[in-house]
């Protein structure tokens, strides 16, 4: 059981402290192959996140984490939710709307979307977010305007990056080496 703390409390060393102790009870397990290691440590730090991402919005955000890499997306799904509506900022926005487009819910993704550019939030991140939207959606024109927003902006290197992916993909080898490079010197 987590212990009650006072608000100010370093959450890093509250996590740090209950790793610890989850970790001691473990070595006493018997040894398992790598794959079924690296999923029960998982299951470990879902554990811990569980007891404390009630208070802290960066555990709910690293839970939901766990839980999309666990395969459980309803689950990771619901925590980024959570953690928009707890902290709207573009920040937990940005990471709900990459969580549904990882469930494969470009629906609920467009959604979010709608829902943070009506909060008036305008990132380089959520533009590039737009743009994978509309490349999954086959949307050449939604695409090109996100590109076209970041056209000569110095803060926009991942939308051109995300740009230069696209022309990969494609096979326009040459347009995706400007893109890149031109996103690199952003």
């Amino acid at each position: 059981q987590i212990e009650q703390r006072a608000a100010g409390d370093d959450v890093a060393a509250v996590l740090d402290e209950h790793l610890q102790r989850l970790a001691q009870r473990e070595q006493h397990r018997a040894l398992v192959d790598d794959r079924e290691h690296v999923h029960a440590e998982r299951r470990l730090q879902l554990g811990v996140l569980e007891q404390i991402r009630e208070h802290d919005l960066i555990a709910r955000v690293n839970f939901g984490s766990c839980l999309m890499d666990l395969g459980e997306k309803d689950r990771a799904l619901g925590q980024f939710r959570e953690a928009a509506r707890l902290r709207p900022t573009p920040h937990s926005y940005e990471q709900w709307i990459i969580a549904s487009l990882r469930a494969e819910r470009p629906d609920e993704a467009e959604k979010t979307m709608a829902e943070a550019v009506g909060r008036g939030f305008d990132t380089p991140s959520l533009h590039d977010l737009q743009a994978r939207l509309a490349f999954l959606r086959n949307d050449e024109a939604a695409m090109q305007r996100q590109w076209t927003w970041a056209t000569g902006r110095a803060d926009a290197s991942v939308v051109v990056l995300g740009k230069a992916n696209v022309e990969a993909y494609r096979g326009r080898v040459r347009a995706a080496r400007r893109s890149a490079e031109t996103g690199d010197t952003l």
